[in-house]
């Protein structure tokens, strides 16, 4: 079986030499040097995976072998096209597509494309190629299906100890500490909105007296987002960039290279991208507010730590079915339409997904997605 490592300019990756073959990576990979060996096996691979700290992804490449993973919340996305004879590996699906040129949709890929804006797992919207998702890696030469190094299936407790307030706090402290020192004073960009998230960023960065801090914020004139925005920044005495969407998004922009180009450079056959976040990064460097080396960091839903995501709900009743309710429900309604139509293939899949979920002895039976629901812990 040939294999292949094509690698599109246009996604900033780096190539290195290393003593046996070719790392090509994106983000920081730490220590590769001493985990470099003729042979690994899926322990060593498992450890070395799980010991990285930082956000990466990376291809591994020698005579006869590709190891490709990325980090825990695939921060940059790894595609791969298998057959009898090739073994292909990329950073972007568009030059899989174009190499191995297959145009065969994937029916479900495409199902959950429009019904959640991106496809799920390992899937893309070409039934050839797929991708690796969060946590995982594929190694060519021993395990060829797609390995797991992390997971994010646990057992939630039952009470919220104030002890666990401290070590996320101790952990959020850790965080920042390393991003200000990492920064070296570059500007941050931080995109405010009225979520907790953005907000905590902006406090622990005011915690940690981080001064060259960027706050924007962007939408319909006066959104409720917005007025919170103002609020955060005023009472830290810091000036807010406010973005109307009405003057960033005008028609003629679409018909824009520019425009076409994000598509593709975000889209890579799996999701589907944010204009209107395109357009206000796009009005910031018009305008010379940000540079090339502005960090631009926004603020991500920390629902599924909390539970917060979860809906209250009668815990005798639950079963699979329900369960399957609430994330279709939840997730699947960009178009109202498609829901009733493609209810029923979407519950087949799911039902299958759950059989092949690995859980620990006796969780699936102790109703493990459901313990706590109410109480938000979970």
């Amino acid at each position: 079986m040939a294999l292949n490592v094509y690698i599109n300019p246009i996604y900033n990756w780096r190539k290195s030499k290393t003593k046996l073959g070719y790392l090509f990576y994106k983000g920081e990979v730490e220590n590769f040097q001493d985990f470099e060996k003729e042979n690994f096996d899926l322990r060593e691979i498992i450890n070395f995976l799980n010991q990285q700290n930082n956000h990466f992804s990376f291809i591994y490449q020698n005579n006869n072998r590709i190891i490709a993973a990325v980090d825990t919340i695939r921060s940059y996305p790894i595609f791969f096209s298998k057959s009898n004879s090739n073994f292909i590996f990329s950073n972007s699906a568009e030059t899989i597509r174009e190499k191995i040129n297959i145009f065969q949709p994937n029916e479900l890929g495409l199902k959950e494309f429009q019904m959640l804006g991106y496809t799920l797992k390992s899937k893309t919207l070409i039934q050839q190629i797929s991708q690796i998702s969060a946590g995982k890696f594929i190694d060519s030469k021993n395990y060829k299906n797609i390995q797991t190094y992390f997971s994010y299936l646990g057992r939630p407790k039952k009470k919220l100890k104030s002890t666990w307030i401290s070590l996320l706090n101790s952990e959020l402290n850790s965080i920042f500490k390393k991003t200000v020192s990492k920064s070296k004073n570059r500007q941050i960009l931080l995109p405010l909105s009225g979520g907790y998230d953005s907000r905590l960023i902006l406090a622990k960065l005011t915690e940690f007296n981080f001064k060259n801090v960027t706050c924007f914020s962007y939408g319909l004139k006066n959104n409720f987002e917005m007025k919170t925005a103002r609020k955060v920044c005023k009472s830290l005495n810091l000036d807010l960039l406010e973005l109307e969407s009405e003057k960033l998004n005008d028609s003629s922009l679409l018909s824009k290279k520019i425009t076409k180009d994000y598509m593709k450079f975000a889209t890579n056959l799996c999701s589907s991208p944010s204009l209107i976040d395109f357009y206000a990064i796009k009005y910031l460097k018009e305008k010379k507010i940000i540079n090339k080396n502005s960090i631009l960091i926004n603020g991500q839903s920390g629902d599924f730590i909390t539970g917060g995501h979860i809906p209250i709900v009668d815990k005798k009743n639950l079963n699979e079915k329900k369960l399957f309710e609430i994330i279709f429900n939840k997730h699947y309604s960009l178009w109202k339409d498609l829901k009733e139509v493609n209810y029923d293939v979407m519950y087949e899949n799911f039902k299958q997904e759950l059989k092949n979920t690995n859980f620990k002895s006796g969780v699936k039976n102790e109703n493990l997605f459901f313990r706590n629901m109410n109480t938000g812990s979970g």
